[in-house]
């Protein structure tokens, strides 16, 4: 009986401990529960069918898919400026998806296939840098890119093929600094790898949709550059100076789930055009001061669920909807990973960035008198919680 009182007394520690870390955790879950929207502000955009592509200098990048307009949004002024300058010569574009940077309050770059193109706000062409080619195979083009003072820090992306095994075997770079932007043709350097050697996917026997996509942002000093992947919860930290990684830090990411398949799979769980929709994905990542990044991430869809929109339209993305999921905002710390996070309802729409720390921008879906009128609504949101984060 002695013994067993000891052991007792021995365990009362323990049991306490986890006791405390459990009720710690479920603290944590309430205190993240407790993040909430409220409205305070909308406005609207000229132009319907319009993609977040970046917010910069307090102007939001936007984009017209489907006929390839820049549109750009300044919050400050209230206004809008729009062009389209499409094409193959030397003074366009042949494209635009995150490859939009704000150099100045009158000019806008697009990094372009092998080039900088530099246009005023209004579309005129003022000039362009030749960007270099590391072999002939290699189509370059910017993502993210940012300007620090007059270098251009951004995602180095090259032509691959993701369901090539060699592709992670031997990654790629994944940060492009380019320098001597002044001149016509710029000087370059590397940093990282895509896929780095903490990722699922470096094995090379695993693949995901987007699975060599990333993400990128900067901190104010340009000193440090923030990197997620589409479809990991995982920041990488690359010091800027040092030139070198610095930290690999796991993200606890509610409802980011990963669907990862053999590199030579074949086979759909719904469709080959549904099944990116499995995975959680990240969507925009920004550096909002004191040492805070924010994460907007779309939910991974419910498996039934993306077989019950199977049913309805087989087709898709012909003649379909656009899939919508609830997203999320986490809020992460570079050391301490994540402080908080918020769940963001797809009938509010879809969150693209926060404006500050306490005030989330979400871009409200089309409707047909949307597209009457030619106009995308946003709204503007405060989130009250977040004392002491």
């Amino acid at each position: 009986m002695k013994k067993l009182l000891r052991l007792i007394f021995c365990l009362l520690p323990v049991v306490s401990f986890w006791a405390c870390r459990e009720q710690e955790a479920k603290q944590a879950s309430e205190q993240q529960d407790e993040l909430r929207l409220v409205k305070t502000d909308s406005f609207e955009i000229q132009g319907s069918n319009l993609t977040f592509q970046g917010f910069q200098k307090g102007k939001l990048l936007l984009s017209n898919m489907l006929v390839f307009d820049v549109v750009i949004y300044d919050l400050n002024q209230k206004t809008t400026h729009s062009f389209r300058r499409r094409g193959s010569n030397f003074d366009e574009y042949y494209n635009i998806w995150r490859n939009i940077a704000v150099y100045n309050d009158t000019t806008v770059v697009v990094s372009t296939f092998n080039s900088l193109v530099y246009y005023s706000l209004d579309g005129k062409f003022l000039r362009y840098v030749a960007l270099p080619r590391r072999s002939s195979q290699m189509v370059m083009q910017i993502m993210d890119p940012v300007f620090c003072k007059e270098k251009m820090i951004g995602l180095h992306m090259e032509a691959g093929d993701i369901a090539d095994s060699e592709s992670y075997l031997n990654p790629r770079p994944a940060i492009i600094i380019l320098d001597s932007l002044q001149s016509n043709k710029a000087a370059f350097e590397f940093l990282g790898k895509n896929p780095e050697a903490e990722s699922r996917f470096s094995s090379g026997k695993e693949t995901s949709y987007y699975a060599t996509h990333l993400r990128m942002t900067v901190d104010e000093s340009c000193r440090h550059a923030y990197v997620q992947p589409f479809n990991e919860p995982l920041l990488f930290v690359y010091d800027l100076k040092q030139k070198k990684k610095v930290r690999a830090l796991p993200l606890e990411l509610p409802g980011f789930k990963v669907y990862a398949y053999p590199i030579n799979q074949k086979e759909s769980v719904v469709s080959p055009a549904l099944d990116q929709y499995l995975s959680a994905r990240v969507e925009y990542l920004q550096y909002l001061g004191n040492d805070t990044l924010a994460c907007i991430y779309k939910v991974a869809a419910d498996e039934r669920m993306l077989k019950d929109f199977h049913n309805k339209y087989p087709e898709f993305p012909v003649n379909a909807p656009n899939v919508r999921l609830d997203h999320r905002v986490a809020f992460i710390h570079p050391e301490r990973g994540v402080l908080a996070t918020l769940k963001v309802s797809k009938e509010l729409g879809r969150p693209v960035c926060l404006l500050d720390s306490k005030h989330l921008l979400v871009q409200e879906y089309d409707t047909e008198e949307d597209e009457m009128q030619n106009r995308s609504r946003f709204t503007v949101y405060r989130i009250e919680g977040q004392e002491g984060k």
